[in-house]
């Protein structure tokens, strides 16, 4: 499958009080899909998932970032909560309109033998996706996915996908460079 994208965002950040991050974001998204000439193109045009050809889609996204932790760019200690609620709908019809909600958890926790900069993370993440106001279906390449350097990373990335996904891992972290941990 062929797949190509243009994304613009508009977004405003407001002020962090209490440690809660709040932003708005407006995206528009062009697709266009096809089929391509390969094997894989090939049942990806018999399936004929929606989002197949072209489609112009806005998302309004509001996102909430709480955050209690020890440690600046690299935190060693505390817990952080990621909410992100977003409403996305076709311009050129009504049959792709559709929610989504993700949730992250981070707890950070301290090896107390070994410097702040070596620490345990703790994740957990819960996305999904579904269909709202009477539209009918979610575009296959907005479906939630797991895989790649953020969530599962020892999958390539879109390895799993569907309407939903939940994902946890331990993370041990220490750093490397300034800038850099592994």
């Amino acid at each position: 499958a062929n797949r190509d994208q243009v994304d613009v965002t508009v977004g405003v950040q407001g002020p962090s009080i209490a440690g809660v991050k709040t932003s708005v974001d407006l995206l528009y998204e062009h697709v266009v899909t096809d089929d391509g000439d390969d094997e894989e193109g090939r049942r990806l045009a018999q399936a004929n998932p929606p989002g197949l050809g072209t489609v112009n889609l806005l998302t309004s996204r509001l996102t909430l970032e709480a955050s209690r932790t020890k440690g600046g760019r690299r935190p060693y200690s505390g817990t952080e909560a990621i909410l992100q609620l977003d409403y996305t709908h076709d311009l050129d019809a009504d049959q792709l309109r559709y929610g989504r909600y993700a949730v992250e958890l981070r707890q950070y926790i301290p090896f107390g033998i070994f410097p702040n900069s070596r620490r345990l993370v703790l994740r957990g993440h819960l996305e999904q996706v579904e269909p709202l106001f009477e539209g009918t279906a979610v575009p296959f390449f907005q479906q939630p996915q797991l895989g790649g350097q953020n969530i599962l990373r020892g999958f390539t990335s879109g390895r799993f996908q569907a309407g939903g996904a939940l994902a946890g891992s331990a993370e041990y972290r220490y750093p490397i460079w300034s800038n850099l941990d592994a």
